[in-house]
């Protein structure tokens, strides 16, 4: 018999062996078709988020790649860990490193950064009260005073309110009582006929015992990443200023997340809106719902706080609110305690008009954020060598990256320039340099031999102790210089007014040190042909620098996809066991069937490799008909997917980065098909093996003795 005639006869006797086993055949294709189906549907929906968590990190904030000292104890990870917790050492000639790999053929940028944190604290309502009143007393703003000092005696009231609340649960009353006695003397006539007479110690008064006793300031913490800001604008083009503007060239200055600005900066009440705003639009929730309780609870607690609004309202804006609520509420008599109440006592049916109200006619009468765009923010931190520092910074205006909105890109880290970066973390400048030479030229300081240090410093050096004792202050250096890093000098008083420095050049940025640097290819430029010659670039040059992709550098976010592979391998691992167990067992089933069958096929003259040649035809024809209905299937639905768009849950969390943005389109790929085909035809041939071995060992007396 010719190859074609025993092909042809093969295939007839496959055919008709699934035609007349119909119940087996749909099941174990079924099997095979959801196989093909899953894997493709899976490995298409991993490669997509793939691809949308590295547009969003590298487009964003990360990079491509980080450079970092290859001397780094802690691996760099912008998070999971905070930024000054972590040792990733310092890039100690960053201009050299950017020198380096930016010649390199594919990278577009070399970005200089650096991350830490710092604390601005922000006063109660008695502290800006005070502020005010202070001014107008000193402007002899006589009608301001007036209305202030009526202010004070509102305020006198929430402080008493404050304390009385703090008793119950208070372990010390004593404390409770000598508050409430400095309240009672603060709201006496005596005290503010006292005030008009001299107004300096009854403001001391008040700042220093009563401002106190409201535990209601607001301490900020702000992570940071410093940075070269005009050239991080130019490199990652999702960034874009919302409010305010960039920070101008060579001037130092701060740009806050938008993140950040709503949701740590922004007034309490405003914020609690906006969050119950953010249920009903884009979680969908009612606030009536009775299985909402975080909704519900919110609900409550904003119609409970009327009497701090009322609070933070100064005599001229009570007034102008009280007013305005009247007509909006249609309550012509009720007063502004009232009138607040029942604004901020929303519902299902009446929440978009009192929201609209709210931002309308109390926004604009209150402080809505306790950082503004235009102020100058002071910022406390920690050096490298454990010293604190303070720094004014100017805040320029807030940022977002387009499409990351409500993610821990968005919200992570604001961004300052990177000199006062430098001068908060203690990393030495060229311009500290100068100084602390010229200070060092002045005193005398000399690099001594640690045997001769004591005869140094006790052995009647007159020039020395002269120069000590009419004032000249000795330079402290209990670091070593490091090719343009030291110690940066430590505010131990007032903050160092940064505004109003000379402007940074370019050179001063890429001069001295930073913590890491990150590197953007350019576009169309693949991170597996670019980062083995960066890495080579940096051997060559003798730098002393790692080079880390971005997964690495992206810590917990960059985990994901590597978990996701794993729990895609543990699927794939159980489907195929599963599947192999069912069409093994079907096939040992079927080949029982027809033993009398092959029996038969061998007595007439068919060779072993004739029947197993039946089997596994038999089997890749089911399979191969199984793998079209299930790659149909996936690209049917994932098509469907991508037209209508996979919501990140709200834009919460950490959805929004591995979705690239708001929503995820997915779209099926080749290699997603030809990973799910290949890996399911691998399980129906071996599924089949076993079953079509034992039948070319049936002997054929067996089975025609089965048969009679």
């Amino acid at each position: 018999m010719g190859r074609m005639a025993a092909l042809r006869v093969l295939v007839r006797l496959g055919l008709r062996s699934l035609a007349s086993h119909k119940v087996k055949s749909l099941i174990v294709g079924g099997i095979l078709a959801f196989g093909t189906f899953l894997l493709a549907v899976n490995t298409t929906f991993l490669n997509n988020i793939e691809e949308a968590m590295e547009r969003s990190v590298t487009r964003s904030l990360i990079g491509h790649a980080q450079l970092v000292s290859a001397d780094a104890k802690d691996d760099l990870a912008f998070f999971g860990q905070f930024g000054s917790s972590q040792d990733i050492g310092l890039l100690d000639n960053f201009a050299r490193v950017r020198e380096v790999v930016e010649a390199v053929p594919g990278v577009q940028s070399v970005v200089p950064m650096g991350r830490d944190g710092a604390s601005a604290g922000s006063g109660n309502l008695l502290d800006l009260a005070l502020e005010s009143l202070r001014a107008a007393v000193a402007a002899g703003d006589t009608p301001r005073v007036e209305g202030l000092k009526g202010r004070m005696r509102q305020l006198c009231e929430l402080v008493r309110t404050d304390l009385e609340n703090r008793r119950p649960i208070s372990a010390n009353t004593a404390e409770i009582d000598a508050g409430l006695a400095i309240v009672n003397q603060v709201a006496s006539e005596p005290f503010w006929a006292g005030f008009d007479a001299d107004p300096a110690p009854a403001l001391e008064l008040m700042e220093g015992k009563l401002a106190p006793l409201l535990e209601d300031g607001q301490n900020l913490f702000l992570a940071y990443l410093g940075t070269d800001l005009h050239k991080f604008a130019a490199t990652f083009d999702t960034f874009e200023v919302v409010e305010g503007t960039q920070v101008p060239p060579g001037e130092r200055g701060m740009l806050l997340s938008k993140e950040f600005y709503e949701k740590q900066s922004k007034n309490a009440l405003a914020r609690l809106m906006d969050e119950l705003r953010d249920a009903r639009v884009k979680d969908g929730d009612r606030l009536d719902d009775a299985n909402k309780a975080a909704v519900v609870e919110k609900v409550a607690r904003l119609g409970r706080q009327y009497k701090r609004l009322v609070y933070e309202l100064g005599p001229v804006e009570a007034a102008a609110v009280e007013s305005d609520l009247r007509g909006f509420l249609n309550r012509p008599t009720d007063g502004l305690d009232a009138l607040v109440k029942e604004l901020l006592t929303v519902t299902e049916q009446n929440f978009d008009a009192r929201y609209g109200a709210f931002y309308r006619i109390v926004a604009p009468r209150i402080r809505l954020y306790s950082v503004k765009v235009g102020e100058t923010l002071t910022l406390r931190a920690f050096t490298r060598s454990g010293y604190q520092r303070a720094l004014n910074v100017k805040v320029y205006g807030t940022f977002r990256f387009k499409g990351l909105d409500g993610s821990l890109l968005a919200s992570s880290y604001n961004l300052i320039d990177l000199m006062s970066f430098r001068d908060l973390y203690g990393l030495m400048t060229p311009e500290k340099r100068r100084e602390l030479d010229a200070m060092r030229a002045k005193v005398g300081v000399q690099d001594v031999a640690a045997a001769d240090a004591e005869s140094q410093l006790f052995g009647g050096d007159a020039a020395l102790e002269q120069e000590l004792k009419e004032g000249a202050a000795p330079v402290a250096a209990d670091e070593p210089a490091l090719a343009g890093v030291g110690k940066a000098t430590v505010a131990t008083g007032d903050a160092i007014a940064a505004p109003g420095k000379a402007p940074t050049t370019s050179a001063e940025l890429e001069q001295g040190a930073v913590l890491n640097a990150a590197v953007v290819l350019a576009p169309g430029a693949l991170e597996r042909e670019v980062l083995p010659r960066v890495e080579q670039a940096i051997s060559d040059a003798g730098l002393k620098v790692k080079v880390v992709n971005w997964r690495q550098a992206a810590g917990i976010i960059g985990q994901f996809v590597f978990v996701m592979r794993i729990v895609l391998v543990v699927a794939f691992i159980i489907i195929f066991i599963t599947a192999l167990a069912i069409i093994n067992n079907a096939m040992l089933m079927s080949m029982m069937d027809r033993i009398a069958e092959i029996g038969t096929m061998r007595a007439i003259g068919a060779q072993r490799r004739f029947v197993l040649g039946m089997f596994l035809l038999e089997s890749a024809v089911l399979s191969a008909g199984a793998m079209v209905v299930g790659s149909l299937a996936a690209w049917g639905f994932i098509r469907g997917l991508n037209a209508a768009g996979l919501p990140s849950a709200g834009n919460q969390g950490i959805l929004v980065v591995l979705f690239g943005g708001p929503r995820l389109n997915p779209h099926l790929t080749s290699t997603s098909l030809l990973v799910a085909t290949g890996c399911i035809g691998l399980v129906s041939m071996l599924a089949t093996l076993y079953p079509a071995v034992v039948a070319t060992r049936v002997a054929p007396v067996v089975a025609m003795q089965r048969r009679e």
